[in-house]
């Protein structure tokens, strides 16, 4: 069968439409597990891992429901494009403190995407105003502190609830720090 196969301890499945999916890596071997041609983040691909951090190339495009459930040791998330995310995607990653989002293009809600978990801190790199004020944050954020880079310039804002307090910038991109 060539639908699915194993490298560097990973299993992975080619997909019809081209590309592959990571369909389980081994809870103590998450280096190099994604490929060039890495296109999607299968469902529980790395529940139960030890990964401490993880970095998702722009090549994905989608993570499905609890492809990271219960990654008990994961800190620190990178995407490097924000690719569609499934329901609870990182429901039960208790230790999850940072998330950085490169390019938002779409709707984010983080309560579907983190579940329970509330990140300590958000950073949005190369995203407008416009884009960011459509995330919504976890519930129970009572107000979180923003810090807008721009042109070596730090400016503060807030977030109070889901609701992101910015000024009406809406073609320079801006590297935003959410610290909750």
């Amino acid at each position: 069968n060539n639908r699915y196969f194993v490298e560097n301890g990973n299993l992975y499945e080619n997909l019809e439409s081209g590309g592959t999916a990571i369909v389980r890596c081994p809870a103590r071997m998450p280096h190099r597990c994604f490929r060039n041609d890495t296109v999607k983040v299968g469902a529980y691909a790395f529940a139960d891992t030890h990964i401490s951090h993880i970095d998702i190339p722009e090549t994905v495009t989608s993570i499905e429901h609890h492809a990271f459930e219960n990654a008990l040791f994961l800190k620190d998330v990178v995407f490097q494009e924000m690719p569609f995310v499934g329901h609870h995607a990182f429901q039960d990653c208790n230790l999850l403190s940072k998330v950085t989002i490169g390019h938002l293009d779409t709707e984010l809600d983080m309560k579907d995407v983190f579940g329970d978990v509330v990140p300590k801190e958000f950073v949005f790199v190369g995203t407008t105003s416009e884009q960011i004020e459509n995330t919504i944050f976890p519930y129970g954020v009572p107000e979180a502190d923003i810090m807008l880079f721009h042109n070596g310039k730090c400016r503060p804002y807030k977030v109070r609830g889901n609701e992101l307090m910015l000024p009406g910038f809406s073609t320079e991109e801006f590297e935003y720090h959410i610290e909750i």
